[in-house]
């Protein structure tokens, strides 16, 4: 795939400003959108594109790394030659984003996208960052408009945040269908194998959501929000101990409904444990009842 890095790819549920997911990813192979997004590149992977030959590149890849004002005053020293640059616009607008800092943010990507039609160009890339502000005000409807006219182009990520906004509000045929279009491009990438075990999970097919979670390389089952979702799969399927475990090894989380999913979950995991220990008591104490003589 060809390296655009042009994109600020956001998955849906870190869209909280105060606490995010940890999505970082190491190998681009696991990355179905590493060619147009940095925003899951692990810290490794970001100091590699501190050194591209891109100088809008590198100074975008400190906003990534929460470096904002090294990557914003990097970006104000390639300002001559790029005032007619939709990406050079939406690099600042990336920053801006990426630093909570909405209002700015949609400002320079609408500079992008109005710079690119000066220039009779389409701007999907703008599209899809404009699609994000919007989905961060809650304005829902919005944004998968911009989503859908922004995956006009043939650019991935669109497809990828419409991905997310079907899970969130349960159109589970609607992304089931992107979500296995996106699995055949790349059938390693986290975050869709993720997608579809969570559908399968939400859709009560529990076996084929653990098959999927199976898929998920060791490293990542740990994340916050991947190991919640295993666990509750696996207490459907009555694996007690093994849903315990997960969710004994998941990452501490500040997300509050992933908090109280996990509380919750830890506490019916624990009384199923105990159910189960008074049925086995229970049985012993009667086998022995039956096996006990009269000296």
């Amino acid at each position: 795939m060809k390296m655009m890095f042009l994109l600020t790819l956001f998955l849906l549920i870190t869209s909280c400003s105060t606490h995010r997911l940890d999505t970082q990813i190491e190998k681009s192979d696991n990355d179905l959108l590493s060619g147009e997004s940095m925003l899951r590149y692990s810290e490794n992977r970001l100091e590699r594109i501190e050194k591209h030959k891109n100088p809008l590149i590198a100074a975008v890849s400190h906003c990534y790394q929460k470096d904002y004002k090294e990557g914003l005053d990097q970006l104000k020293q390639n300002l001559k030659g790029n005032i007619e640059n939709p990406a050079y616009w939406n690099h600042v607008g990336t920053c801006y984003y990426l630093s909570d800092k909405l209002e700015k943010a949609e400002y320079y990507f609408t500079l992008a996208l109005n710079t690119a039609k000066k220039q009779k160009r389409t701007f999907s890339v703008a599209e899809n960052n404009l699609g994000l502000i919007q989905l961060r005000l809650r304005h829902y409807d919005k944004a998968l408009e911009l989503f859908k006219s922004a995956e006009k182009s043939g650019i991935l990520t669109p497809k990828f945040n419409k991905l997310q906004l079907y899970l969130q509000f349960g159109q589970l045929t609607k992304a089931k269908e992107l979500a296995f279009e996106l699995e055949k491009i790349n059938d390693k990438d986290v975050d869709v194998i993720v997608a579809l075990a969570t559908i399968y999970m939400l859709e009560g097919n529990y076996k084929v959501s653990e098959n999927f979670f199976k898929r998920i390389p060791e490293q990542f089952l740990d994340r916050e929000d991947i190991s919640g979702s295993y666990a509750i799969v696996q207490y459907h399927l009555g694996k007690y101990e093994e849903a315990k475990l997960t969710l004994q090894k998941g990452q501490y989380t500040q997300i509050s409904t992933i908090k109280n999913m996990r509380k919750n979950l830890k506490l019916l995991i624990e009384r199923e444990l105990e159910r189960l220990k008074e049925e086995q008591d229970a049985k012993r104490l009667k086998t022995g009842k039956r096996g006990s003589r009269a000296g």
